[in-house]
């Protein structure tokens, strides 16, 4: 049996935090529900958030998780002011609640979740399941993502970061082409240079860790 991450006395409150985070980023941040999707799998407060961190995982109020994941990424920028009411919950609410008893439930990472889905393919389930035992979705979509064919880490993370071949290409001064090649796997991305992996890294705010296969 795999050893969860954290007490289930946590669970609740991590649920419900992140569920508010994710409302607060998607709605009053205004960031698209799958740039928040490769915020969750990239960041370092949400790695700390996977693992058990007590002082995210319960030492912070839903809002202030999304503020300093706002804050990672866009360190120069005023943080918004959140644009919840507190009555009910949103689609945006239900996905982040849900991902989170998801990624607990299975042990899973944000990053093995996200290579496989995206935010707002979560946010689809919502019609369907928010009503329902969350076992119902806990199954189904562990069912889904298993069966789900992995594309190549530069490929998923660009999509993610919502950028073209073209624009990732003119960013970070690497050729279309090879760009293209890494993407199919015909060429191999680990035997990229240094400062190859590193160009790609830099727009994508990744670590060249994350691009090699």
């Amino acid at each position: 049996m795999a050893i969860r991450s954290y007490s289930d006395v946590y669970l609740n409150e991590a649920k419900r935090h992140l569920g508010v985070a994710t409302d607060y980023l998607i709605n009053a941040c205004g960031i698209p529900s799958d740039k928040v999707g490769y915020i969750y799998s990239t960041s370092p407060t949400m790695i700390l958030f996977g693992r058990g961190d007590p002082g995210v995982v319960a030492g912070l109020s839903g809002t202030e998780l999304g503020q300093r994941l706002f804050l990672e990424l866009r360190p120069d920028t005023e943080v918004p002011e959140s644009a919840r009411t507190g009555a009910g919950r949103s689609p945006e609410y239900w996905g982040g609640w849900a991902l989170a008893h998801f990624q607990w439930h299975w042990c899973k990472t944000f990053r093995w979740i996200f290579a496989r889905t995206a935010m707002s393919e979560i946010l689809s389930k919502y019609s369907v399941y928010h009503e329902m035992d969350i076992s119902r979705f806990l199954e189904d979509f562990m069912r889904e993502l298993e069966s789900v064919e992995i594309e190549k880490n530069l490929r998923r993370i660009r999509r993610a970061a919502g950028y073209s071949q073209s624009e990732l290409s003119r960013l970070s001064g690497v050729n279309i082409r090879n760009i293209q090649l890494y993407e199919q796997g015909v060429q191999d991305i680990n035997r990229a240079s240094a400062a190859t992996l590193a160009s790609l890294a830099r727009p994508l705010s990744c670590t060249i860790e994350d691009l090699m296969e």
